[in-house]
């Protein structure tokens, strides 16, 4: 049998009732909230409402793995961030109500807050492992209070797909951004960095956010990341114009050599 107090030590959670108090309703509970390291995970009680609640066995392994997930993203962007946060974990049935969207979530890093959805488990073939998160929205965390505000959409997004690694659609497993980038390839949908930084109503958000990922990985191997946190940073006025600032390469000649290496890749 396991020490209790060892157990208590790691993970403790405490049921609460009260509405939070930023006023929002999204954030109304009842909540049962667990905490362990740097991050309190808040989720619906046994029996809430029509849909399935997270378990104990839920509760922990999403614990154990946000909280590896911030040291993985912290090495991979040369960051330090060590700040407490906390994940709001809604029941599926209630998220396009309270969230606005059919499954995932969003991330508020001001307030160090990430509302997400549960019950699409995911298999991350990169990691090795099955989760209800993933990494992605952790990215968006880490950055936003790392790094600073990004200043495009295309980096935003793309930074936080380039470190995930992976991108899947509504209760689909998640694919490899190279198997991604394989499948736009070989239909001749490869996009440009400048139509991206567009983020042209012709793209789709699957092509958007893989492509922008895909893009992003390559300027880290390219630049280097601490250049890439550089770009993050500029928004889309000054991106082009900046580029060359920054990297030492003419933005035109960076999109000609991304373009011929994305293309011709098998």
């Amino acid at each position: 049998m396991k020490n209790p107090i060892l157990i208590l030590f790691f993970s403790l959670t405490v049921f609460t009732q009260c509405k939070k108090d930023n006023g929002s309703s999204i954030l109304d509970g009842p909540w049962v909230d667990t905490q362990k390291e740097l991050i309190t995970l808040h989720t619906r009680p046994p029996g809430y409402g029509s849909g399935d609640s997270p378990d104990q066995a839920n509760i922990d392994s999403t614990l154990s793995h946000q909280n590896a997930f911030i040291q993985l993203i912290n090495q991979r962007l040369n960051t330090s961030f060590t700040q407490t946060l906390e994940i709001y974990l809604y029941n599926k049935y209630e998220v396009e109500s309270k969230l606005g969207v059919q499954a995932g979530g969003s991330t508020n890093p001001k307030r160090k807050e990430i509302y997400y959805s549960f019950g699409y488990y995911q298999y991350y073939p990169n990691l090795k492992l099955y989760d209800y998160l993933g990494v992605h929205e952790m990215v968006h965390m880490v950055a936003e209070n790392s790094i600073g505000t990004g200043g495009t959409t295309m980096m935003i997004e793309g930074l936080a797909v380039a470190i995930d690694g992976t991108l899947g659609n509504v209760g689909a497993n998640r694919k490899l951004i190279t198997e991604w980038m394989s499948e736009f390839r070989n239909v001749g949908k490869i996009y440009s960095p400048s139509q991206l930084l567009e983020k042209l109503s012709t793209i789709n958000d699957v092509e958007f956010y893989a492509q922008s990922g895909n893009f992003v990985s390559w300027l880290i191997l390219k630049f280097g990341i601490e250049k890439t946190k550089q770009l993050y940073l500029l928004d889309k006025a000054h991106f082009i114009s900046d580029f060359e600032k920054i990297t030492g390469q003419t933005f035109n000649s960076m999109e000609s050599n991304y373009l011929d290496e994305t293309r011709a890749k098998p």
